[in-house]
């Protein structure tokens, strides 16, 4: 099995430098404003709660300071991108009535994205126990990680992944 080398090193080693521009959108400053009626989140996102209050925080922040950071998006189809990166931001983006927003498309296989996906929530804001839990056990069912690989890949030593992903096999009372 090859290794990936940008893997543990943070997200702009997996997303690179360059965006995949689209001749067709708006530009600024290098990045796509996409309508964000065309944005559709991902089903398979580990973050599955998001708190409402600190989502309006972030809209109001949005509002005085625009979106500082873009959403990382993958193309869906002709005219509409799924949510790779940056939920938050895009729920707070849609409380906050902006049209447009600044993103990034790229070209990422499914492995990819998941991968993206569980740095970046863990990066950013605390996920549950849980959540990130079960955004590790995905990784280990659906692209055969070790726990170990998984480690390297978060930052994380290798027995609190082996821990954490133990929690799914608890009753549910516990």
């Amino acid at each position: 099995m090859v290794s990936n080398k940008k893997l543990g090193k943070g997200l702009s080693s997996l997303l690179g430098n360059k965006a995949d521009l689209n001749s067709e959108n708006k530009k600024d400053n290098g990045l796509l404003l996409i309508p964000i009626e065309k944005i559709f989140r991902d089903e398979n996102q580990p973050r599955k709660e998001f708190d409402k209050e600190k989502i309006e925080e972030l809209a109001q922040s949005i509002n005085k300071n625009g979106l500082i950071q873009p959403l990382i998006l993958t193309k869906k189809d002709d005219n509409n991108y799924n949510l790779v990166a940056g939920e938050r931001r895009w729920r707070a983006a849609q409380l906050a009535q902006i049209h447009e927003i600044p993103v990034i498309v790229k070209n990422l296989s499914n492995q990819e994205v998941i991968e993206i996906a569980i740095i970046e929530n863990i990066q950013r804001s605390e996920l549950k126990p849980l959540e990130e839990a079960d955004g590790y056990f995905r990784l280990v069912q659906e692209f055969d990680y070790s726990h170990e690989k998984i480690s390297n890949l978060v930052g994380k030593s290798r027995p609190y992944v082996s821990n954490l992903i133990r929690l799914l096999s608890l009753p549910i009372e516990v």
